[in-house]
């Protein structure tokens, strides 16, 4: 049985889940299945540690979005902790940032054009 790429540890009251990889079409039906088994009904202050996580598809969004549904509504929270500046804007396009960013990093105007043809390109190959 391969390791997961996924690490799970409860601290200070949060449960804090390190991403690694990518979690795309591939990853994300596998990373939904750890969340479902791993998370129980008090883990309502989720932080994503992103630091690790080099892509994200719409798919790996979908889950993201699953995770906000499950954890927000009973009163809970979801962060995303660091990410690549390609996670962060693909997170910001899906309408999540209100839910999953805080304190993210400023971007310049110069940064932002070319880091939308990147997204642009990667969500239509995805």
């Amino acid at each position: 049985m391969s390791e997961s790429p996924w690490d799970l540890r409860r601290e200070n009251g949060r449960t804090v889940i390190r991403l690694e990889g990518a979690l795309d079409s591939a990853t994300s039906p596998l990373f939904g299945r750890f969340l479902e088994t791993a998370l129980g009904a008090d883990d309502t202050r989720i932080v994503l540690e992103a630091d690790g996580l080099r892509l994200i598809s719409s798919a790996g969004l979908r889950e993201l979005i699953r995770l906000v549904k499950r954890v927000v509504p009973a009163g809970g929270s979801v962060t995303l902790a660091g990410g690549s500046e390609l996670v962060v804007e693909a997170v910001k396009i899906a309408g999540l940032g209100a839910f999953l960013l805080a304190g993210e990093p400023a971007v310049n105007a110069e940064a932002k054009a070319p880091l939308w043809g990147r997204l642009r390109n990667f969500f239509v190959r995805s």
